[in-house]
């Protein structure tokens, strides 16, 4: 029942979240993403020490929860048995992720598609953070204040790395560009990670490069009818974005933004709402008849969204009410 209870209210307070997800992914119609070879992402026991020794947060579990499982090992008679279920648990998840397993084994494309052995750094994490505090918690204050800031050291010099690794590299995929991105407050770079395509792009799955059409809505350039468009005057906010330029042609030709295109989008012309689509260069295609004209693209959550984000508050409430008052009682008794 205690599981029943957490399932669903993990489910009701995530909705804000998982079904916008659903949403744009059903009407933008992402792919499935590149598969690799599962045991490619495996290690071997000198590599998965080495990893995590190091502190490579993306690729393990990193240094103070591998040190962890020290502490747990030595700790394990005094904790619970459920949490010494949960802790056998972890450790059969970061086997998992050596060549004890082989993935390719398993025929099952679902695998693929999630890169299965990676993703379980998750859960790993998660599991052996909550046995540590059990540990720790029973030992004196010093100890586990000691690990604390051992661990929020630890994450502190892994950021600042990846943070300068990302500032001296050039622009590649989505995340590299965030800051850049947020600078400008453009709405750009949605579909280039390369694990996820729409379906218009699946000829490049791959990471942009300047050769790729894609490219050149990464640099926030405007084109009319595949051509370039020079003295585009632009302006983006946190929901919307302008642009006023002229179309020299004699007839209507398509316009390509560099802008997200989803559900919520809407395009105005000179002041009236005109139909987009998604553009063979993953971004939003809109026609532009001759002269000079002002494009206006807004974006705001669909009421999908909106019902779901009230759901997920009201959820949140409910269940620390139904705390609050169950530890009250519990308390007065």
């Amino acid at each position: 029942m205690a599981l029943m209870n957490a399932v669903l209210s993990c489910t009701l307070m995530s909705l804000f979240q998982i079904v916008p997800l659903i949403e744009q992914i059903l009407f933008t119609k992402l792919s499935s993403p590149v598969t690799f070879p599962l045991n490619n992402q495996l290690f071997n026991f000198k590599q998965l020490i080495t990893v995590n020794l190091v502190n490579q947060l993306d690729k393990q579990v990193g240094f103070v929860l591998f040190i962890s499982v020290v502490v747990i090992c030595i700790r394990l008679r005094y904790i619970e048995k459920i949490w010494r279920m949960l802790f056998v648990i972890s450790l059969c998840l970061i086997l998992a992720t050596t060549y004890l397993v082989n993935w390719e084994n398993f025929p099952l494309t679902l695998l693929k598609v999630i890169q299965f052995p990676w993703r379980l750094n998750g859960f790993t994490t998660l599991f052996l953070s909550y046995l540590l505090a059990v540990a720790l918690l029973k030992l004196r204050k010093y100890i586990y204040i000691s690990f604390i800031i051992l661990a929020i050291s630890m994450n502190t010099v892994s950021v600042i790395k990846t943070c300068k690794l990302l500032a001296e590299e050039p622009v590649k995929v989505a995340f590299r560009e965030l800051s850049r991105r947020n600078d400008y407050y453009q709405l750009t770079h949605s579909v280039f990670v390369p694990d996820y395509t729409n379906e218009i792009s699946e000829g490049t799955k791959t990471n942009i490069i300047p050769d790729d059409p894609r490219w050149r809505v990464v640099q926030h350039e405007v084109y009319l009818g595949k051509q370039l468009v020079n003295g585009v005057q632009s302006n983006y906010s946190a929901n919307a974005a302008t642009f006023q330029l002229r179309n020299n042609q004699n007839k209507s030709e398509i316009a390509y933004l560099p802008v997200y295109f989803y559900k919520g989008q809407k395009v105005y012309l000179d002041g009236e709402e005109v139909v987009s689509s998604l553009s063979e260069w993953s971004s939003t295609a809109v026609a532009v008849p001759p002269g000079t004209h002002t494009l206006r693209v807004t974006y705001s959550y669909t009421l999908l969204a909106k019902i779901s984000f009230v759901i997920s508050l009201f959820s949140t409430f409910i269940f620390l009410l139904i705390y609050i008052i169950a530890k009250t009682e519990k308390t007065t008794v």
